[in-house]
């Protein structure tokens, strides 16, 4: 799936757009703080999850 709109760039424009209109005048805010790296375990699972 993912590889399919990679390989079509006017979907993801068209994402982008929607995007937009969705949030209006919001602004995202990542509730994830700058500058945090994930745990070494994390990092070890996710590889071997994959």
């Amino acid at each position: 799936m993912a590889t399919a709109v990679l390989a079509q760039p006017e979907l993801i424009e068209q994402a982008k757009q929607e995007l937009k209109e969705r949030l209006g005048n919001e602004i995202y805010q990542n509730s994830i703080p700058q500058g945090v790296k994930p745990s070494y375990i994390r990092k070890y699972l996710s590889n071997v999850i994959e």
